[in-house]
């Protein structure tokens, strides 16, 4: 059990699908905790509308969570997807390592295009741009596709990567199953 001298306020941030025991959790300390939610979620995803013809299937995690813990539902929820211009191109690339090479490629004309002063695109173009990996497994080879940050405090570009990369892909994995497999063999 939690030591109520040590933990009292409890902030839920950033939740989408959560696990049968997670919500346990979160439940018990809701139940027995100061507990409050921070909601990053546009009107497309969540209507506070009880009708269910206005429900957006992708907003059915964060609904159901709401329900099940007795939340209270999201305030200032606003609607950036149905009223921010949007750019989206599709593109067919071969191979799966060549979408990642690719998106590098694209990403370092986007940033060599700012440097010219007679163009009009900008770093924040840059900057509200989103990659979305259908496979998480081409997450190495596109971090090591994507161009260097600049060095100069004016034009530093940052990446921020959200992901879910599985332990068995990474080198210390690799080690630890080869080591083991060096035990086992000898």
């Amino acid at each position: 059990m939690l030591n109520k001298r040590y933990w009292n306020n409890f902030i839920l941030v950033g939740i989408n699908a959560l696990s049968e025991a997670e919500i346990n959790i979160f439940d018990f300390i809701n139940q027995n905790y100061k507990f409050d939610t921070i909601w990053d979620i546009d009107q497309y995803y969540f209507s506070k509308n009880s009708d269910a013809n206005n429900h957006q299937e992708a907003g059915k995690n964060i609904r159901n969570i709401i329900n099940r813990l007795k939340l209270k539902e999201p305030e200032n929820i606003r609607a950036n997807l149905s009223s921010t211009a949007k750019e989206i191109r599709v593109l067919g690339v071969p191979k799966r390592v060549g979408q990642a090479k690719f998106m590098g490629q694209e990403l370092k004309e986007l940033i060599e295009s700012n440097n010219d002063p007679n163009n009009e695109c900008k770093l924040s173009s840059f900057v509200d741009t989103a990659i979305v990996l259908a496979d998480e497994e081409l997450l190495m080879p596109l971090l090591n596709s994507l161009p260097s940050p600049k060095t100069d405090n004016e034009n530093k570009l940052y990446y921020n990567v959200t992901l879910g990369y599985p332990l068995s892909n990474t080198q210390v994995d690799h080690f630890f199953t080869t080591w083991i497999d060096q035990i086992i063999t000898k």
